[in-house]
């Protein structure tokens, strides 16, 4: 995971939304994205600096991002209201106190019910809240356990990044008013820009919308509080209570619960059960400033204190992330090209196919997927491929980082005493092999789809022999890469690739397949 500056990201974002490769009918050409690349790299040279991902991400993305705003003189504007922070603090308080104040009813006919008090509810609803948050991480917590390799590879994805993607959805009017204004093919890119900001940067948003909810929280009970003494200024209230089913004694006992952690600050002691009873409608009442002073109080320590204190911690808490926004640049296509040129130092390809000779363009095809995978300094070794019963050889990689590169032709059948058993026995000689490996099983679908065509019955012989080779697979405890390598050019192969990317080293303890191996051997 790389940490960017919350700007930074932002930039790098911008630039991948508007690439060339995004299909887009309107962004960057090739040849600015080159001389972004050239620009980026002499600046680092001339500061003196290591050509490090995050530093060349960052200075391409920003010259990307100046050149394409001189040209497109809305997308400036559009881009800051795209990633709108929220409104600022002062606003969330105004508005809450107004709403506040107009929550608070101390009475209609000059009398304060002890029992149906509007701030009670407004203390229950903390309450509930409080206990939300102690208890949701500890049920969330074996959740996450159950499904943590369903997160997103290239942000957060789940509730939290849907809830701001549904959110964010009445930006889509302007798309459609940029249309109207013949800016819809810019809008596109904009809107790609959103969702990707949406997505990676969704527990940062999810910090500042927690920080506006506890100020709000505030506003809301400083204006129920400050309502309740105005109008306690300029009428005259008495205290009063009615029940069905609630004796004075238990009346009595409610509110000295209640109000027991600040009966201390009131300057007297609270009633006792002979005037509670004397207060009890339909003619009973009392004078109501104790009364209104214990709820206020009582107000102080339980809402608004805490919710102070709470959104100030948010609000560290949002800082110190925007300062540090993870984003997985090993999973994204884009970034594994972008950065190929840097990576693969001290990596180790080697390709062994298996009773299948791949033609010349399905042999670079291969290659350019491994640099791309792996990195532009990867070293890429092919192996002698090995005839139908053959047992595989893992050369020795002398320190580096080693990946064993198995080549099938989707062509053959699959059959688990023979491509099960090839692969098992090259699970255990990478995990003898000392050091970091990998293993990566390709599936070239090239030969099989030139025989069948592209027909609907192509397609289905297709699926059944993909569903074959998985089975398999499977039972060797690998899956695989299947594509057609000759010629491949769309992303989502390579991220696919990283997917299939099994490591074998580290395991932990000796599985079945490791059983099974033991046996054949």
């Amino acid at each position: 995971m790389a940490r960017f500056k919350e700007q930074d990201l932002k930039d790098v974002l911008f630039a991948r939304a508007f690439e060339p490769d995004r299909d887009a009918r309107i962004g960057l050409s090739v040849a600015d994205a080159e001389r972004a690349n050239q620009e980026a790299r002499a600046e680092l040279a001339r500061e003196g600096g290591e050509a490090d991902e995050l530093g060349f991400l960052i200075r391409r993305s920003r010259i990307l991002r100046r050149r394409f705003e001189e040209s497109q003189e809305r997308l400036a504007a559009w881009r800051a209201a795209a990633t709108w922070k929220g409104p600022p603090t002062w606003v969330v308080l105004v508005i809450s106190f107004v709403i506040g104040l107009g929550v608070d009813r101390l009475g209609p006919s000059g009398n304060i019910n002890l029992l149906s008090f509007p701030i009670l509810g407004l203390l229950l609803w903390n309450v509930g809240i409080y206990l939300f948050m102690v208890l949701a991480p500890l049920l969330a917590r074996g959740t996450a356990q159950g499904a943590e390799g369903q997160k997103s590879r290239r942000g957060t994805s789940g509730p939290v990044a849907s809830a701001l993607l549904w959110l964010a959805s009445p930006l889509r009017f302007w798309r459609a008013a940029a249309s109207r204004a013949d800016h819809g093919d810019l809008a596109v890119n904009a809107q790609r820009y959103l969702r990707d900001w949406l997505r990676v940067g969704a527990p940062l948003h999810l910090l500042r919308a927690k920080v506006s909810m506890h100020l709000a929280a505030f506003g809301v009970m400083a204006g129920a509080v400050g309502g309740m003494y105005l109008r306690g200024l300029v009428l005259q209230y008495e205290a009063t209570w009615g029940s069905t089913f609630l004796s004075a004694e238990a009346v009595h006992g409610l509110l000295h619960f209640l109000f027991a952690p600040v009966e201390g600050f009131l300057g007297e002691d609270l009633p006792d059960v002979a005037t509670i009873d004397s207060l009890r409608e339909p003619h009973g009442s009392g004078p109501a400033a104790l009364w209104i002073h214990a709820w206020a109080l009582t107000a102080l320590w339980l809402v608004m204190i805490p919710r102070l204190a709470l959104g100030f911690i948010t609000q560290v808490r949002a800082a110190s992330l925007a300062r540090g926004v993870e984003l997985d640049l090993d999973s994204d296509a884009y970034f594994l090209r972008l950065l190929a040129a840097d990576r693969g130092q001290g990596t180790k390809a080697n390709v062994q196919a298996y009773s299948y000779q791949p033609n010349a363009r399905a042999s670079e095809g291969l290659t350019t997927l491994l640099l791309d995978l792996f990195g532009g300094r990867t070293r890429v070794e092919r192996l002698q491929p090995k005839e139908y019963g053959d047992l595989p050889i893992v050369p020795a990689a002398a320190g580096q980082d080693l990946c064993q590169v198995v080549l099938f032709s989707l062509s053959q059948s699959a059959e688990i005493e023979v491509h099960g058993k090839f692969l098992r026995e090259t699970l255990r000689l990478l995990r003898e092999c000392g050091g970091r490996a990998s293993l990566l099983v390709v599936l070239d679908e090239g030969p099989f789809m030139d025989r069948l065509g592209n027909d609907e019955e192509g397609r289905a012989r297709l699926s059944e022999r993909q569903r074959s080779w998985k089975r398999v697979l499977s039972d060797s405890g690998v899956q695989a890469l299947s594509c057609r390598l000759d010629g491949w050019s769309e992303p989502e192969i390579l991220e696919r690739a990283q997917n299939a990317l099994l490591p074998v080293n580290g395991l932990g303890k000796p599985s079945d397949l490791d059983n099974r191996v033991a046996d054949e051997r």
